[in-house]
């Protein structure tokens, strides 16, 4: 029974290693075809692990007066265009009728 126990764990042990390799192969994918847009591939956010691709925007820092100015987000504070999409943590943004609402994303 203790000979079928340790196959077990050596099979289950296996079986992360090639799903870790497999995660890291798509890791690498996402990695290169981040670079290649210029983005930047890393862990964003407070609650999400996993590396995503943050791309610079078109218009960054372009005045804006609301939302629909912008191809990001629409910064209360400098009222201009985000640098980088997407945006984490909390912030201050325009809506599309330029009035100003704070959201948190993580």
């Amino acid at each position: 029974m203790l000979r079928y126990f340790r196959v077990g764990l050596a099979f289950l042990a296996l079986a992360s290693c090639q799903t870790e390799e497999a995660q890291s192969e798509v890791d690498d994918a996402g990695a290169a075809e981040c670079a290649a847009q210029g983005g930047h591939w890393g862990v964003a956010g407070a609650f999400n692990p996993n590396p995503i691709c943050t791309l610079p925007t078109p218009d960054a820092g372009k005045a804006c007066n609301a939302e629909t100015d912008c191809s990001g987000m629409c910064m209360a504070n400098t009222r201009t265009c985000s640098t980088h999409s997407p945006i984490f943590g909390c912030h201050v943004f325009l809506d599309d009728e330029g009035r100003e609402y704070e959201m948190c994303i993580d």
